[in-house]
């Protein structure tokens, strides 16, 4: 875990985590899908990337790695950073029907558009789960980890897949 726990005392400089993201994609080469379910509290501009969305897309380029970003949970309005970086699948939530068929939008899950009306999220997962206890939760974050190992499974199977190929081939075959 690279980042403190909400509410915790401890304070996170994004530069130093940027820095401790490039590091660590400097030595896992092996890992192409890196999963990040982290959002900053506030709205995306609307007008402009946030600083992290920006660095995380630099390193997606540096290293050939394809992130999958949670576009973040209410309350609020409008996705969160780093859910507007232009390199990156940013997921969304849905919720299913009683047959576990796609139903309606996540209503806790929040929703685009990106800067320079961006299209974001990019692709949607379910975001509901039943926890211990059968107390059903939800939230972005689960959906974007049921989409990066297809991302992952993609890149792994089809030949000399680029991280941007893998993107193109998961919207446009969602």
């Amino acid at each position: 875990q690279a980042v403190a726990k909400k509410d915790s005392r401890a304070f996170v400089d994004p530069q130093d985590f940027v820095a401790y993201l490039d590091s660590v994609m400097a030595a896992n080469l092996e890992t192409r899908v890196w999963n990040f379910s982290l959002n900053q509290p506030y709205s995306c501009d609307l007008e402009a990337v946030s600083a992290l969305g920006h660095d995380i897309a630099m390193l997606a380029r540096k290293h050939s790695v394809l992130p999958v970003i949670s576009i973040g949970n209410k309350p609020g309005t409008r996705l969160q950073p780093p859910g507007d970086c232009e390199a990156a699948i940013t997921v969304g939530g849905r919720v299913h029907d009683n047959n576990g068929d796609p139903a309606g939008e996540c209503p806790v899950s929040l929703c685009g558009p990106g800067p320079s009306s961006m299209l974001k999220p990019v692709l949607s997962h379910f975001s509901h789960v039943r926890a211990l206890g059968g107390v059903v939760i939800s939230g972005s974050s689960f959906a974007t980890s049921l989409t990066s190992p297809l991302a992952a499974h993609t890149i792994e199977r089809v030949r000399e897949a680029s991280p941007d190929l893998v993107k193109a081939l998961l919207l446009h075959n969602s």
